[in-house]
């Protein structure tokens, strides 16, 4: 979760689509703000990341290990019960 200060996600993107021996340039997609998160879904699934993340400004992270993230969505699901 940002604390501070504003980033960029960049995802790889094929310059030369479809052929065989594509050349990548990092595209940015979006920006996040204070209060924002990302990584979850590498903490979810044990995939690889599919962005990257550059920072803008000077920037404070708070972070979680995979195991507290795991608790912690554990919590909200068994005391949260949301209707959609």
């Amino acid at each position: 979760m940002i604390l501070k200060g504003r980033v960029g996600v960049l995802i790889k993107m094929a310059t030369n689509s479809g052929e065989k021996n594509s050349v990548y340039s990092l595209s940015e997609i979006a920006n996040l703000n204070v209060g924002d998160g990302f990584g979850e879904l590498a903490l979810l699934n044990d995939g690889p990341r599919l962005a990257s993340i550059v920072c803008k400004e000077d920037s404070h992270f708070a972070t979680l290990n995979k195991e507290n993230f795991q608790s912690l969505l554990g919590f909200f699901y068994f005391n949260f019960q949301f209707e959609i």
